[in-house]
């Protein structure tokens, strides 16, 4: 596979249930919500920072440090739409389910379904904040959603084939 864009080729999906966050199914992605269609260009932010912490000791003027703690919120912008406002309502405060990204999209017929062996990254997730943005002149509406990710992410994972 070569380097993509993620214009045309990112997709992402809210799940209600995932079994293993390692290995969501072909089933598990076409039953959740798609929510591509929505999603603003450049917005999604998904939680990577890591921290250090201090190992300096005093035989050294060096600052040592160790890795640390990581993670974060999960941050999105999405279009809303008075025909079908999905993302909107898919997503009201404390709603909890799985965000699933497929940083490279799917190779099914339309390039919107999962096939088995694809690489995703699945945040399990609980909306902490569905807040409309400020309104602004020539702009479409839009909403921005904070994610808390309550467990560890898996930035790996791999679509398995079947049901």
């Amino acid at each position: 596979m070569s380097r993509q864009i993620e214009e045309g080729n990112l997709k992402i999906h809210f799940l209600t249930a995932c079994a293993d966050i390692s290995a969501p199914t072909e089933a598990e992605i076409e039953a959740g919500v798609h929510l591509t269609p929505f999603l603003v260009r450049g917005t999604l932010q998904r939680p990577s920072g890591g921290q250090t912490a201090s190992a300096a000791d005093v035989d050294s003027a060096f600052n040592k440090t160790e890795p640390g703690t990581f993670g974060g919120d999960l941050v999105a912008q999405f279009y809303r739409d008075d025909d079908a406002d999905t993302a909107w309502t898919t997503l009201p405060r404390l709603t909890r389910g799985f965000v699933v990204v497929a940083p490279f999209g799917y190779d099914g017929a339309d390039k919107s379904d999962p096939a088995g062996d694809e690489a995703v990254e699945v945040f399990p997730i609980a909306v902490a904040d569905r807040s409309p943005n400020p309104a602004a002149e020539n702009e479409m509406q839009k909403f921005t959603a904070t994610f808390a990710v309550h467990s560890e992410p898996d930035f790996d994972a791999v679509v398995a084939a079947g049901s």
